[in-house]
């Protein structure tokens, strides 16, 4: 798997700093880039021959593949992943949600739309959804990276990650991160700790809600594993 998932990752990696190189905004907006609802990224993709399964269409694990490229292409871009290096600290997934609304077909190009849409005390929680490539519109309303509005298509898959920002072996609080980060933009803390999204807050409290019934049943398991432990017949 590694074969292609660090070539692709090293990839999307270049692509994100190249697009800050050759984009016109400033600093100031691209540490903005995918931060908040109001400043989402969208990113350009292939379906490739290693992306679909014997159904025709582009395999449901790949999905979450092509979400991680995107983010790694953000950070890129808007200097979260430097930031990262250079305090030797990453972002690691610690659970996710996904809906898979219509089948991607193959060899076909797709856009993914993605949002660090907020951050508690312990996590961020990033947004994803997939759609076929829009087409330039005078009448849409979200603005596209390269300046235009785009008629958006209807959403493909959509999943919403929670992910925890470790370092040295240790989560820490997202804010102390985003102080740190955004000294100079502190539009950063208020688009991410002060959101009014209702759509998002509601989403990550039924996330929520069936991640406590999955820690239960997690540990009604390890329970289970330790009375066999003592029970065994030595």
């Amino acid at each position: 798997m590694g074969i292609l998932t660090i070539p692709r990752t090293l990839a999307a990696c270049c692509r994100g700093y190249y697009k800050a190189w050759r984009s016109p905004m400033s600093n100031e907006k691209l540490q903005m880039v995918g931060i908040g609802r109001n400043n989402p990224y969208c990113s350009s993709h292939f379906s490739g021959i290693f992306d679909f399964d014997i159904f025709g269409h582009m395999n449901h694990a790949v999905y979450l593949q092509y979400a991680e490229l995107a983010r790694w292409e953000i950070s890129a871009m808007n200097g979260s992943l430097s930031w990262c290096i250079k305090e030797k600290t990453g972002f690691v997934v610690v659970g996710l949600a996904a809906r898979y609304r219509k089948e991607l077909g193959m060899f076909r190009r797709f856009e993914i739309e993605t949002t660090f849409a907020t951050c508690d005390e312990q996590n961020f929680w990033i947004y994803h959804t997939f759609r076929y490539p829009s087409s330039p519109t005078a009448t849409a309303t979200s603005p596209h990276l390269d300046g235009s509005n785009r008629n958006k298509n209807r959403i493909l898959f959509q999943t919403l990650i929670q992910a925890s920002l470790v370092k040295n072996g240790k989560a820490i609080n997202p804010k102390d991160f985003l102080e740190r980060l955004s000294t100079k933009n502190p539009n950063i803390i208020q688009e991410l700790c002060e959101t009014d999204d209702e759509i998002m807050l509601k989403k990550m409290s039924s996330f929520q809600q069936i991640e406590q019934v999955l820690r239960e049943s997690a540990n009604i398991d390890d329970d289970m594993i330790q009375q066999h432990v003592h029970t065994k017949p030595k």
